[in-house]
């Protein structure tokens, strides 16, 4: 009896990892067919696969229904040719509710000028006999550093000093070579990479330190600027 129950286990795990490696393709190929609709607008597969509840988070944190995102739909203007591929899939099923986590790997072409952005988006399918439909999804862009600047020797120079956010806080700059690097008290050093003149970056990171002067006092100023948060560091 033991070796007839283990042998239904294994026909029974066997067919759901057939069901659910058919399901992913299928899902993974949704995906793609609504990303290729949206440069010329084909609203005929948003309205087939979005489920009527749908609510989708853009990157900018708008929240949209179905009725938002068919109306906004449009081809892409004059000028603009793009297309957008799902890369990096990951499927999960719970049931008949699927989550799919990928990277959208969009490539534009503004008037001749080429703009590359990623970006990940996550959503959740309901599956109602064999059809899928969207329900939920959230998107946001994947950081890129930008292009570093060339900022003079002389005018990194003029930023070093120690900085205080209080008397016990700190931000010490230094040169090392040519490369400005940060340090706060009891932390490790890292470059800081210039994007202008006076507004430099951490790798990876979207915050900025800002050298400024003050105008009225003229005391030399480090903004660490954060998400539209500005802490002031003194010198």
């Amino acid at each position: 009896m033991r070796i007839i129950c283990f042998l239904l286990l294994l026909i029974s795990n066997g067919a759901f990892a057939q069901q659910f490696e058919k399901d992913s393709a299928t899902l993974i190929g949704i995906t793609q067919a609504l990303v290729d609709a949206i440069a010329p607008g084909d609203t005929a597969v948003w309205i087939r696969y979005l489920h009527p509840d749908c609510i989708y988070t853009a990157e900018d944190g708008t929240v949209k229904r179905k009725p938002d995102l068919i109306k906004e739909l449009q081809p892409l203007p004059a000028g603009y040719v793009g297309n957008i591929k799902v890369t990096q899939p990951h499927v999960l099923a719970f049931g008949n509710t699927y989550i799919v986590n990928y990277v959208a790997d969009e490539n534009l072409d503004l008037y001749q000028q080429h703009i590359h952005t990623q970006y990940i988006e996550i959503q959740t399918y309901l599956k109602n006999g064999d059809q899928f439909q969207l329900a939920a999804s959230e998107i946001f862009e994947l950081f890129a550093d930008p292009t570093p600047a060339a900022v003079p020797l002389a005018t990194l120079q003029k930023y070093t000093g120690t900085y205080h956010l209080s008397p016990e806080v700190t931000y010490t700059i230094t040169l090392q070579g040519n490369q400005l690097m940060g340090q706060r008290n009891g932390r490790a050093a890292v470059q800081l990479i210039p994007e202008t003149e006076n507004v430099f970056y951490i790798k990876g990171q979207r915050g900025r330190k800002i050298f400024v002067q003050d105008a009225a006092t003229k005391t030399s100023l480090l903004i660490d600027r954060r998400n539209g948060n500005d802490l002031v560091w003194k010198k």
